[in-house]
């Protein structure tokens, strides 16, 4: 990969073009959504330097946004206060930090994606900045000069350096039975100044760096300067103040005097405590239990292992950390100054005596800059072994979205009539382990288990659990036919905990032998799971069987609130809310889909960007009765599209912009035969989300809003939503939504209930989505399978702007009905996800998207299978009717849905057709065919016919 093309992530090393010496870490990128945090100033007290050919008015938007401009990324220099926004074409990539567990791709375009199994690295150290030149009537401090000849060490290995320090963020640590992640560390700094003496600072915020500065805080051997009054109040050690000698000194120790730590699991086999330890560790708590606890290094390698491509912290070895050696005495030897690697010396290292010191340890170092390279273990099976900046981190991966060789799948064929999830309890048919994986074409070859003992609970699983023995070849199956469930497929980097039904030899301690904690390394082709046993005093590997892990800590362990979510504790990685929205911004066919009327033979619904083209000004169908009068909103989508809110006279208008000036596409209309809105007489379906909670009081004022709701509904509504009601029970409402065409949910029906609660209309309605998933998975970012839909106008997701929320007096239902229409039913849904508007149409996340969309069809296919098996009480009328025969000469909705899915096989199987027309993989063709054959089977029952023209009166 050429140095022009390469794409900067978060935390890669770079440099300048011009200047290889100007070394710095990219900290935002326009394609990592998780670094978009709005207000990025906040973050760097001396600000944010504009580069010169960005100009003010992106400069002004990426300081509001957050969101760096294409072809920038925001950098943070070594040794400088200020970060830059500066164009990447200006960057040299150095060196990409990798963790085992990675997910990379060669490249975007690539389908097949691997897994970091090892990292090798080495680095340049260099010696901590220590006291001007200057200060050289101090001889104590010229000492320290005269032994350190050499400033810079390259070619260091990173499995011959360890962090100076004993507790970093991140680390975890066990006491006493409990395992907790360190989450902040508040030390004491003690200085020797020039003249020999040694006193603890009183505050380490007023300390500054002399001559080089560190983005990485405060290190052990830097010189410093602080104010003559923080001496003065400070503890002194050696000697006394002098306000005659300069406040100047050497870091001479970095004592913790508070930890802040999560605690996570209480896991001793022998030891059980139902209070956990202290949240904040004081130092005099620390020092009396100091040793009680022990840590988890993932620097330390079991003594039999030879390959080099092993684990580390990148966080400890990062650019700007300080390190010493694990053997200084060696270092010594071995990095000698005259010795070479390719020509160049690989530097001096002299060890500073600790009676120059005060006893203390200075021999510490800064990483200037690494060197990675990774051992990839591909989806086909393959190894390769490449240097980390010639990878590519994949963004766009979901849990829900791939498997990769060595994990624990199942085949959810039973789930069955499932609406809700969240706690329905099953046993699959069938449990294997993935051996390879063909990404291109969405097949996985698994191997089964002979009688498996798996039940699940929701998404937990039930113990107690047995894989047992794989049984029989290999089969090649759809990825769309299995499934992985985090309780109980691992994946490399997790920290987990080993149940107390595993049959192995735990140590009957339990407390100061700590083999029940440990880090997921390798992933095997029979099931089982090795996992390092870090904390022991002799680092060893075990192979354990998948169902007796649990997991404790994974990087996207986080919950929205910043705090730690674990199957430990309950909960598992899977039951995590990732942040998804859409904003309050409307046109009718969103994002590129057309309404069920749309003409194939009309110029298509126009976006602003066809405007820009020159193309003629669309038309507007007007929708009457939006709400009351405050002001006129015009929101633009990612894509372009829009919708204009005009208020007046008490009469707002909903401006839906199209072009389509054809005759409609035949289609089932809302007229008397099949209403838009209609109020109903007989009972609220027992499965209305909100049937048992409290009806609304019939006041006036509520009479009145219900009322004018009703009205709007009743004549506004465009095409494809369908929405009823209850006499005795007008606070509740069952919406059937028919999924627009163009988009992967064409033809199909989504279900919503809504309930109008006391304080509506000043607060939006209470929504719920009934998820007919059967558990494989979202088929859309903003519908969640717990029934949970994540729009801004329900109040579900936070809003970037006033116009977004719900506005009592002028937000009404049926916004959010034609939010839900044209802003959720898109045809492009990845692009929902929350932040991922910045990819859209970019190179990055083309693929992902493709393949979102594929899911999000076939998944679609089964709501229509549901709905005509299990037809929705309130609607299954509408059902009957709009999949049935409309007459001897046109075909209802199943019969185009069967009709569309046999020109998609056809499509996909003869490669020919369009190169918009849909096609699929042959992973979803297999699902695809499965489902042809089950609409064939509905439709030829008889149950799917034209309905009663009476009965929807």
């Amino acid at each position: 990969m050429s140095v022009s093309t390469r794409h900067f992530c978060v935390s890669d090393t770079c440099a300048l073009q011009d200047d290889q010496n100007s070394l710095g870490v990219v900290m935002r990128t326009l394609a990592d959504v998780d670094s978009h945090d709005p207000d990025p100033i906040k973050d760097y007290k001396e600000g944010i330097a504009r580069d010169e050919d960005i100009s003010h008015a992106l400069f002004h938007d990426f300081l509001s946004s957050g969101v760096p401009p294409k072809g920038t990324v925001l950098v943070a220099w070594f040794y400088q206060s200020r970060p830059s926004l500066i164009p990447e074409a200006k960057l040299r990539l150095l060196d990409r930090t990798l963790v085992i567990g990675d997910v990379v791709k060669r490249d975007l375009q690539s389908a097949m994606s691997g897994t970091v199994i090892g990292i090798y690295g080495e680095c340049v150290l260099h010696y901590p900045q220590r006291f001007d030149k200057s200060f050289n009537d101090a001889r104590t401090i010229q000492r320290l000069f005269d032994v350190v000849p050499y400033e810079f060490v390259p070619g260091v290995p990173i499995d011959e350096l360890e962090s100076a320090e004993k507790w970093y963020e991140g680390d975890f640590m066990i006491f006493r039975g409990w395992v907790g992640r360190v989450e902040h560390v508040d030390r004491e700094v003690t200085l020797l100044l020039a003249n020999g003496t040694v006193v603890v600072v009183e505050n380490s915020e007023e300390l500054e760096y002399v001559g080089l500065e560190s983005e990485e805080g405060l290190s052990l051997g830097c010189c410093v300067r602080t104010t003559r009054g923080n001496l003065r109040r400070g503890t002194w050690k050696l000697g006394a103040f002098n306000p005659n000698i300069d406040p100047v000194g050497i870091i001479v120790s970095l004592r913790p005097f508070n930890i802040s730590v999560v605690w996570l699991l209480n896991g001793a086999p022998r030891y059980i405590s139902s209070n956990p330890p202290p949240s904040e560790l004081n130092c005099d708590f620390y020092e009396r239990e100091r040793g009680n606890f022990k840590k988890y290094d993932s620097s330390r390698l079991p003594a039999t292992t030879n390959d080099r491509f092993s684990d580390y912290d990148e966080t400890v070895f990062a650019p700007g950390a300080c390190v010493k050696f694990k053997d200084i005495a060696a270092a010594c030897v071995k990095y000698d100054g005259r010795t070479s690697i390719d020509g160049f010396s690989r530097g001096k290292v002299v060890r500073i005596p600790t009676e120059d010191t005060l006893g203390v340890d200075l021999n510490t170092f800064h990483v200037l800059r690494t060197s990675t390279r990774a051992k990839v273990l591909w989806q086909d099976l393959t190894t390769s072994i490449q240097q980390a900046v010639d990878l590519i981190p994949d963004w766009n991966i979901g849990d829900e979205d791939e498997v990769w060789p060595g994990e624990i799948v199942f085949s959810p064929s039973n789930r069955k009539n499932l609406t809700s999830q969240s706690y329905a309890s099953f046993k699959p048919t069938k449990v294997g382990v993935v051996q390879s994986v063909n990404a291109q074409d969405r097949l996985a070859s698994v191997r089964w288990f002979d009688n498996p003992e798996i039940h699940f609970f929701g998404r937990h699983l039930r113990h107690p659990a047995r894989t047992g023995n794989l049984s029989g070849p290999a089969e090649d199956v759809s990825m769309y036919d299995i499934q992985s469930l985090l309780t109980i497929t691992r994946r490399r980097g997790d920290f987990v905990y080993l149940n107390h039904n595993y049959t192995g030899a735990l140590h009957p301690d339990g407390i100061n032998v700590i083999d029940w904690f440990g880090k997921v390394v390798d992933l095997d082709l029979d099931g089982s799971v090795s996992v390092r046993l870090g904390a022991l005093d002799e680092v060893r590997d075990i192979k354990v069987p998948a169902e007796c892990l649990t997991l404790v800590y994974s990087e996207d362990m986080f919950s929205d609130d910043g705090s730690t979510d674990s199957d430990a504790t309950g909960d598992s990685r899977d039951d995590l809310v990732t942040d998804r929205n859409i904003t309050y911004e409307y046109e009718y066919e969103g994002n590129g889909g057309r309404p069920l009327d749309y003409d194939d033979e009309g110029d298509g619904w126009t976006t602003d960007d066809d405007a820009d083209n020159g193309l003629e000004s669309p038309r507007s169908l007007e929708v009457e009765g939006i709400g009351d009068p405050v002001a006129t909103i015009e929101s633009t989508t990612p894509s372009g599209t829009q919708l204009i809110q005009d208020d007046r006279d008490n009469s707002a208008t909903m401006t839906l912009v199209s072009s389509d000036t054809s005759k409609p596409t035949d289609y089932p209309s809302s007229s008397p035969l099949l209403p838009s809105f209609s109020v109903l007489d007989d009972l609220v379906p027992v499965n209305h989300h909100f049937i048992t909670s409290q009806p609304l009081s019939h006041t006036s004022l509520n009479k009145r809003r219900i009322l004018k709701e009703h009205n709007m509904l009743s004549s506004s509504l465009p095409q494809g939503i369908y929405v009823r009601t209850w006499e005795s029970r007008l606070d509740l409402l069952r919406v059937l939504i028919i999924g627009p065409t163009d988009t992967p949910y064409e033809l199909a029906p989504f279900l919503f209930d809504l309930r109008l609660t006391e304080t509506f209309p000043n607060t939006p309605p209470k929504a719920f989505f009934h998820s007919w998933t059967g558990g494989q998975g979202p088929v859309n970012p903003n519908l969640y399978e717990d029934g949970t839909i994540c729009l801004s106008l329900l109040g579900t997701w936070h809003a970037d702007g006033k116009s977004e929320n719900w506005t009592p007096g002028k937000s009404t239902i049926l916004q959010v009905l034609v939010s839900l229409l044209g802003l959720v039913l898109v045809k492009d849904p990845f692009y929902n996800e929350a932040g991922y508007d910045v990819r859209a149409g970019s190179e990055e996340s083309a693929m992902a998207s493709k393949r979102y969309s594929e899911r999000a069809y076939c998944g679609a296919r089964n709501f229509i299978i549901h709905a005509l098996k299990y037809p929705p009480e309130g609607v299954e009328t509408e059902i009957k009717h709009l999949y049935g025969a409309i007459n001897d000469d046109t075909s209802g909705l199943l019969q185009k849905a069967i009709k569309n899915l046999e020109e998609v096989v056809e499509r996909s199987q003869s490669n020919e057709g369009g190169g918009t027309e849909r096609r699929v993989s042959k992973g979803a063709l297999v699902l695809l065919r499965r489902q042809i054959q089950q609409l064939r089977e509905l439709d030829r029952v008889g149950d799917i016919e034209m309905t009663d023209v009476n009965s929807l009166s």
